[in-house]
């Protein structure tokens, strides 16, 4: 009897232990966890970063640009649980679907901004496409008169081939002119390009340092200059046939495990205070429709039109390898 009585006490205490396993599992799953986000360098330093979410556990992986972050999503080790700076120049290719999820924010955003039908990519910030000049300079009011030989040698842009404004401004061209006009132009214009950088940065040096009197370039690129040092210096120039627009994005995979402290990240990112403040300060346009912030109109004009539209994500994706390499073609005639 005795023997019974121990061996059922043992089972109680077993069985018990068992239904409280689980329980101690998820506590701990909850309390215990770091986020690998994926970030391009240019998005806030990590003093800010810091101050936004110090409270989060998060391995931060840098990327020089988008276009290095997309390539590394395909075959990522860690995998990201979030990503931060994508864009609509460097994501054509990425099977959006299948590796972010939709979060079904409710956030007022700008129209234009949502290129992407499953609404996995999160839209926090934007830049226009711009021709910048030096003040007192006769510049171009139009892509036909960008053509004109009175720019022989005088227009910088970055290369399309390896860095986002560059592609963007490829982009730029298909969407005006469409799939065979985009070519007449870069032959067209071919001429007056003196170089493509590997970088923005670079382009913008040698065009501070009186290389050529033309950059092809964000169009807050002035606004940052100006206020750098102290004076106007540099305008820019939205051409009468429409900008393009390069929309920045940030997603949360569709395999993360951490899913209510990854919204909670970009939450955050499109709060009004952080939309208002922070996103300007990193000379972009915020994303958010109900945001006021100031801009010199002196240095920034808004786009005649847009055709940012023209040219959907999923036409990019399966044409881009070929319109790179027609243009790359072009370039080096």
């Amino acid at each position: 009897m005795k023997r019974l009585l121990v061996v059922l006490i043992f089972l109680s205490l077993f069985i018990g232990s068992c239904k409280n396993t689980p329980s101690t599992q998820k506590q701990d799953s909850e309390t215990s966890y770091t986020i690998e986000v994926f970030i391009a360098e240019n998005f806030l330093n990590q003093g800010k970063w810091d101050s936004y979410f110090k409270n989060l556990e998060v391995n931060l992986h840098r990327f020089e640009n988008s276009l290095l972050m997309a390539a590394a999503l395909q075959e990522a080790n860690p995998r990201p649980d979030l990503v931060i700076g994508l864009d609509n120049t460097s994501c054509g290719n990425l099977e959006i679907d299948s590796l972010f999820y939709n979060p079904q924010f409710d956030f007022p955003l700008q129209k234009g901004l949502q290129l992407d039908p499953s609404g996995c990519l999160i839209p926090y910030g934007f830049n226009y496409l711009a021709v910048i000049y030096k003040e007192n300079q006769h510049f171009p009011t139009s892509f036909g008169e960008l053509q004109n030989p009175d720019w022989y040698r005088n227009i910088i842009m970055p290369n399309a081939q390896t860095t986002t404004v560059g592609r963007g401004i490829l982009w730029w061209s298909i969407a005006l002119f469409n799939h065979g006009g985009y070519r007449h132009f870069w032959r067209s214009v071919a001429d007056n390009i003196k170089i493509t950088t590997t970088s923005l940065e670079q382009a913008y040096d040698m065009f501070l340092s009186g290389e050529s009197k033309l950059i092809l370039a964000y169009d807050t690129l002035p606004f940052y200059h100006n206020q750098l040092v102290g004076r106007r210096e540099l305008g820019m120039t939205i051409p009468a046939e429409g900008s393009y627009k390069i929309i920045k994005f940030a997603a949360i995979s569709k395999d993360c495990a951490y899913k209510k402290q990854a919204e909670q990240i970009l939450k955050q990112i499109l709060s009004l205070e952080f939309q208002q403040n922070t996103i300007p300060q990193m000379f972009m346009h915020p994303a958010r429709s109900d945001v006021n912030y100031e801009i010199d109109e002196k240095y920034i004009e808004l786009p005649p039109k847009d055709v940012t539209m023209k040219l959907p994500l999923k036409i990019i994706n399966y044409n881009q390898n070929i319109y790179l390499s027609r243009w790359q073609e072009i370039i080096e005639q």
